[in-house]
């Protein structure tokens, strides 16, 4: 009898279970806003939000949010829904179909004449990049189509001179690379824009011209060459001599500057040419900055020609020795007492102009030696007085250059020193 207890017991279990098992397939499930578990069998309804937790195997099922249904209800009507097995087979009939894709289409018409409406078609980009002949360029078929643009221009019956300084101004911004200055000489530029346009009658081309000039000669040996073989030197002078525009001759100093810096055949040709004696008359009747100008230029020829002597070696001392500038503006220019009238004249004009007072002393202070007995001893001391209360000034301001006036004071003190003048620190 023990040993059949047991196997009833199991048979009564299976059993039970058995009919727990079919209770649950029969049940309804009845969804809710919250998650509800799904037991086996179980039969649930359409319509319902799922999810199953992969390492459990325990489903889920709740009824829809609004926010669901709602984005649901915003979905485009070019999507095409697949129908559930109980839905009608109709939806799916051909007809159906190509009225999905027709709207399909019609969506993208619209949206493609918006489109058109705001972006050029492929044909019309062709035209209008033709139109701007965007093709790159080097710079030497550049200045090659710039050379014949100029001769195209100067050749019509009517010269257009804006046309011009836009070219001149084109060629400025290629002409400061030494290559494309050597290719300018080499499409002999010089005789065709240069030497051409300094005789327009035009002073805006020819200020143009000057500063093209300027650009072309600054620290390029092979142009400087070029331009004093070619007889740039006379050419300039000349411009200095008898144009009237002050920009025309503030021009024309700046391209002579170029020209002579270190380069002592050059100075030896502006000197033989009457070079020294030009910028003496013109320290004479013409603006204060142009005389200021080229005192500067003359001051730094100076000062190159000094420093060749102590530093220079064989041939280039040579050269400097045979130019000599500094004694033939002292001997035979008067040049101690245009220093000394130029300084009056600008204190007299604007004693606040500290550019031009301080360019002026510091061209009295390189020849101090041989002028100091010809500068005039009360306009010295006065501007000292002037620099020495704004050197107080100075100290106390937020002025970053703390030391400007106070070394303009000791500059003029050097110079009275020399003139054996005593001066207070």
């Amino acid at each position: 009898m023990r040993i059949n207890v047991p196997i009833y017991l199991i048979i009564f279990c299976i059993s039970v279970n058995g009919q727990a098992t079919k209770e649950e397939e029969n049940e309804e499930f009845i969804p809710t806003k919250d998650w509800k578990i799904i037991k086996e069998g179980q039969k649930v309804p359409e319509g319902l939000h799922y999810r199953i937790n992969l390492e459990t195997g325990i489903k889920e099922a709740k009824l829809l949010d609004d926010g669901t249904e709602q984005r649901q209800s915003e979905r485009t009507h070019a999507l095409l829904e697949i129908p559930n097995e109980d839905q009608n087979d109709e939806l799916l009939h051909t007809d159906v179909i190509k009225q999905v894709i027709k709207k399909i289409k019609n969506d993208d018409v619209k949206k493609t004449e918006k489109n058109a409406k705001k972006f050029r078609s492929y044909e019309q980009l062709k035209t209008d990049f033709k139109e701007l002949n965007m093709v790159p360029k080097m710079d030497i078929e550049i200045l090659i189509d710039l050379m014949k643009q100029h001769k195209d221009e100067l050749s019509k019956e009517e010269i257009d001179t804006s046309s011009i300084v836009r070219i001149l101004e084109d060629f400025d911004f290629l002409a400061h690379q030494i290559d494309n200055g050597v290719e300018f000489i080499k499409q002999n530029g010089l005789q065709e824009i240069i030497y051409k346009n300094l005789n327009s009658t035009s002073d805006e081309v020819k200020e143009e011209t000057l500063k093209l000039f300027g650009s072309l000669l600054q620290n390029n040996p092979k142009v400087q060459i070029s331009a004093l073989e070619s007889g740039a030197i006379t050419v300039l002078l000349r411009t200095l001599a008898t144009e009237q525009s002050g920009k025309v001759k503030s021009r024309a100093v700046h391209a002579l500057s170029c020209l002579l810096r270190r380069f002592p055949l050059a100075q030896l040709r502006f000197m033989k040419n009457g070079g020294l004696s030009i910028v003496s008359k013109l320290l004479d009747k013409n603006s204060l900055k142009l005389q200021v100008k080229l005192v500067t230029l003359m001051n730094d020829l100076i000062v190159e020609n000094i420093q060749a002597t102590k530093y220079e070696q064989n041939s280039a001392l040579k050269q400097y020795e045979l130019v000599n500038l500094q004694s033939k503006l002292l001997t035979e220019q008067n040049w101690c007492e245009n220093l000394n009238e130029l300084l009056l004249t600008l204190f007299s004009a604007d004693p606040d102009d500290h550019d031009l007072l301080e360019k002026c002393l510091i061209a009295m202070h390189t020849v101090s030696e041989n002028c100091a007995s010809v500068y005039k001893t009360d306009i010295l001391i006065q501007i000292m007085e002037k620099y020495k209360d704004l050197e107080e000034n100075e100290k106390y301001g937020e002025d970053t250059n703390i030391n400007y006036f106070s070394n303009l004071r000791r500059l003029i003190m050097d110079i009275l020193n020399v003139k054996n003048i005593k001066t207070e620190l």
